[in-house]
């Protein structure tokens, strides 16, 4: 979980002084949580994502757990990286390629539904606060969905199903400190001093926080081939009351002293009194947030599991047609 976030604290670790405008630097990071906010929905799509389009009425039922990533787009990579003009780690590349991984997990479980040919699916995830011991990680995702079987596996006959769904997400990462020394990053001018002077973090900590309600309508089809079972579908997701923000956040300092409400002051005057927007600090850090009204989403999903006997393993993978973003997903599951 950790190695996944580390990517943006090397961006912002970045040990170069930015002799750009500081708010070219506050606007890519509010253009960052912009894109968080974009990609939220579709990282509630880990779960439930099994290879049978509809698993029949009750006594069929299934148990199981999801784990999954799913991106941001890299197109967020790019804003932010740019702003700052840093270039990512090699080790980190994927990242500009295919975007930032969000990771997530479920336990799902489905039932086969009475009289009618329809089946429920409930899944939850659940990371409670002081799991991790390097990094302060609040996740949990919660989904119901009702498929109804328009078609049965049976013969030479795939099984089609369409579905409807609800899922809520809300998630916070934090990762505290860790380089051991201050991180310089960006120039500012003091009308006081009548000069530029350095602003940097001490040992900074970098948050990342996100929620949204999706509401998703998607139709699957799928076949039961001796012990596998390949799977393709589409869904269309309608997301509503999303958000998103990220934060740097330590001391901050000014010329490696702790910076004056004053010297802010004065600094944010400058920037107004030239027509330029002033850059948003405290003495604590900065941060940007963003809210999305309402959203359609467009998705394609796909797979194959192997079956023994009751037992499923599935890896299945997605796209985002929206935001670009990709997912993937393993799953083991005991099915009737």
């Amino acid at each position: 979980m950790k190695r996944a976030f580390l990517v943006i604290v090397v961006l912002l670790s970045a040990t170069a002084v930015f002799a750009v405008n500081f708010t070219d630097f506050q606007s890519g990071f509010n253009e960052f949580a912009q894109d968080l906010a974009n990609g939220a929905p579709f990282s509630t799509s880990t779960g439930l994502g099994w290879s049978q389009a509809y698993i029949g009425q009750f006594p069929h039922f299934g148990l199981g757990i999801t784990a999954g990533v799913t991106t941001i787009s890299a197109g967020a990579m790019k804003t932010l990286a740019d702003a700052m003009g840093v270039t990512l780690p090699s080790d980190f590349s994927y990242a500009s390629k295919y975007g930032l991984p969000l990771p997530g997990y479920t336990i799902d479980a489905r039932i086969g539904g009475f009289v009618l040919p329809f089946d429920i699916g409930l899944k939850l995830g659940y990371i409670p606060p002081g799991t991790f011991p390097t990094v302060d990680v609040n996740y949990i995702l919660f989904g119901i969905d009702v498929r109804y079987g328009l078609l049965k596996d049976q013969g030479f006959t795939p099984a089609l199903s369409v579905g409807l769904g609800y899922n809520h997400m809300k998630a916070s990462v934090a990762v505290p400190g860790f380089l051991g020394s201050d991180v310089q990053i960006a120039q500012v001018y003091d009308p006081g001093t009548a000069s530029y002077h350095i602003l940097s973090l001490a040992d900074p900590n970098f948050g990342l926080d996100w929620s949204t309600n999706v509401i998703e309508a998607k139709a699957q089809i799928s076949k039961k081939l001796i012990f596998i079972t390949p799977y393709l579908g589409v869904a269309a997701a309608l997301s509503f009351g999303t958000s998103a923000s990220g934060s740097v956040t330590s001391q901050l300092k000014y010329d490696g002293g702790q910076i004056t409400q004053a010297q802010i002051d004065r600094i944010t005057q400058y920037y107004q009194s030239q027509g330029m927007t002033p850059p948003d600090l405290t003495t604590t850090g900065f941060s940007a947030s963003a809210k999305n009204g309402t959203a359609i989403d467009f998705r394609a999903f796909g797979g194959v599991s192997f079956n023994l006997f009751i037992l499923y393993l599935d890896l299945g993978g997605g796209y985002d047609f929206s935001t670009g973003g990709f997912g993937g997903a393993i799953n083991l599951r005991i099915a009737l």
